[in-house]
Order: C-alpha cells, then sequence, then structure tokens
C-alpha cells in the first residue's frame, strides 16, 4: 500500500500530510510531537480499515502542528489534572488557523471544494475538535478518541446544544476512567452523559461510541484511525 508522506509549512503552521492521492475526504490532526510521531502508522491503519469496510472513497490525513497543546486546544481557562497550571484559551484563534488552512490545503492536494472536511484527533485535540463542532459548520464530522471531557466547564457548555455537524465518532478506553486521578477519572461517567445527551440531538446513524481495551496510553494511533474512519463511514451511509 503505497501512501505520499509530505512535510510543509503552510500559513505559518507545520503540516504532515498522509494518504493516497486523490482522496475523497480531507482529515485534519491537531498534533503535537508525539502525535506526529505516530501519524504515518495511524494513516496505514486508517487506509486498511477504509480497504476492509470498501468506502467509496478514502482520506487524505493532515496532521497540523499544535505548538502550545495547554492553549491552542483550550477554549477558556480551566484548571489543569494535576498542578497549579491553568489551561489557557488559545483554541478560538487556532480554530481560526484551520478553516483558513482549509482552502489552501484543498488546492495544494487537488481536492474538490465540496470534499468532506473531518476533524479529529487524541486527548485534548479530540475534545478540541468536538468543542469546534458547536463553533463553526465548516467540518461535516468530528472523530475524538479519548477526548478530554473531563475539562472545567465543557459539560455545562454543550448541554441541549446539538453539534454543527452531520456525525460524530467517539471512542474511550475502558480502563482510563480506573486512574487515582480525580478529575481525569471522570472521562467514564462524563462520556456516557455525552453520548447519552447527543443521542437525544442526532439523528439515527449520525453517532457511535466504542470502547476501546487498555488505558489512555494505549494504542493512540490505531484507535484514532479507526474513529476517523467510523466517521467516513457515517458520511457514507448518509450521502
Amino acid at each position: 500500500m503505497e501512501l505520499l508522506r509530505e512535510e510543509f509549512t503552510l500559513l505559518q503552521r507545520e503540516c504532515l500530510a498522509c494518504g493516497r492521492a486523490g482522496a475523497s475526504y480531507l482529515l485534519l490532526q491537531p498534533a503535537d510531537e508525539h502525535d506526529l510521531s505516530g501519524i504515518e502508522e495511524e494513516a496505514k491503519l486508517l487506509a486498511a480499515f477504509e480497504d476492509k469496510g470498501q468506502l467509496p472513497g478514502h482520506g487524505l490525513l493532515i496532521a497540523v502542528r499544535v505548538n502550545d497543546w495547554s492553549s491552542e486546544l483550550s477554549p477558556w481557562e480551566a484548571p489543569q489534572p494535576s498542578g497549579s497550571a491553568l489551561f489557557g484559551d488559545g483554541a478560538p484563534a487556532f480554530l481560526e488557523k484551520l478553516l483558513a488552512l482549509i482552502p489552501e490545503l484543498q488546492r495544494r492536494f487537488g481536492l474538490s471544494e465540496d470534499c468532506p472536511v473531518l476533524l479529529g484527533g487524541y486527548s485534548l485535540a479530540g475534545f478540541f475538535s468536538l468543542w469546534a463542532a458547536y463553533r463553526t459548520d465548516a467540518f461535516q464530522a468530528v472523530a475524538a478518541a479519548s477526548p478530554s471531557l473531563w475539562f472545567q466547564g465543557f459539560m455545562k457548555y454543550q448541554r441541549g446544544r446539538k453539534p454543527r455537524v452531520e456525525a460524530v465518532s467517539l471512542s474511550l478506553g475502558d480502563k482510563e476512567e480506573k486512574t487515582r486521578n480525580e478529575m481525569m477519572a471522570s472521562c467514564g461517567s462524563a462520556m456516557r452523559q455525552y453520548y447519552e445527551e447527543l443521542s437525544e440531538l442526532m439523528e439515527p446513524g449520525a453517532l457511535v461510541l466504542e470502547w476501546n481495551p487498555g488505558g489512555h496510553f494505549d494504542e493512540n494511533a490505531k484507535r484514532t484511525a479507526r474513529v476517523f474512519y467510523l466517521a467516513e463511514k457515517m458520511l457514507a451511509r448518509r450521502a
């Protein structure tokens, strides 16, 4: 399976593209150094999922470098799980950067303007993707693996509001809520509540939640590839 791999800087932001030419979906993933090291593996896993699922197309994965993880993915100041530091409030500005990148990426890789754009990621990047779905209708789907739903204020923020996307794909490790950190241990109950509340708002076939074996740091690339694939699958069924 031959996949293109291209590192480049666009609008003063480092990017890494992995996938196959002539993509049917543009997949955007905020990524730090750890995520970037697994993007090629993720793209290969995603391509394998796509081939096995016999979708009418495949995705081009674009990892966009996050320069400050605790600020650029955070919509407002809130306590971090440990220590006295606070998350920042840089998410609105980072979202604007992503929105500006979309047409540039479409031109660079020869994608049509109506190519579905999916936003997703792991951990805080997954949380950011869900938050972004309430702020813009630029994305057709969001894919959130192990999203930080424990982030203070988010469950209240989203309550009663429908994400402005056609599909939402979620996953969580079945051991993540067993951590000793009280804040992070709330991820399981928050996910169950979030899924239940979204189920009342999303159309049938537009929402999925998978539970994966393991804790928060297990098989990040595989889990992220999987939620992107499930989001693509839901979009394909709704087309």
